[in-house]
């Protein structure tokens, strides 16, 4: 694939946006479950999970980063680890056993607002800014 070779200061403001959003939530799903991983006794099915969630939010960092840059390799990377997220926030709440109200309210909008970003992603116009 083509990197870009535009000027970034055309980037939308969306791109920048969900650069932000990668960034910083895939930090934070680092930091979160890296300190459950290391307070908890014992390697179970939640921890394995945990483990897969550091490693999709590695890939939300490297994604955000591309993003800015409006690389070309960004663009698949940013849809499959958008989609990994629906996964995550779904299969979350068999393995980990969400019941709370409110971490269900959590996960149903970490999948609503990808779907969003997924969408975004999508439109042409977004498209042709990454080459593809």
């Amino acid at each position: 694939m083509r990197a870009f070779t535009g000027n970034t200061s055309q980037r939308p403001t969306g791109l920048t946006v969900i650069a932000g959003v990668f960034i910083l939530f895939g930090l934070l799903s680092v930091v979160g479950n890296g300190v459950r991983i290391v307070s908890s006794p014992a390697w179970d099915a939640a921890t394995v999970f945990r483990v897969l969630a550091i490693i999709i939010a590695g890939a939300q960092i490297v994604a955000g980063i591309g993003v800015l840059g409006l690389r070309a390799w960004a663009w698949p990377l940013s849809l499959l680890v958008t989609a990994l997220i629906i996964v995550i926030n779904i299969v979350g709440n068999i393995v980990l056993g969400m019941q709370a109200a409110t971490m269900l309210a959590t996960a149903a909008m970490g999948v609503i607002a990808s779907v969003i970003i997924m969408f975004y992603l999508l439109r042409p116009s977004t498209r042709a800014l990454f080459g593809h």
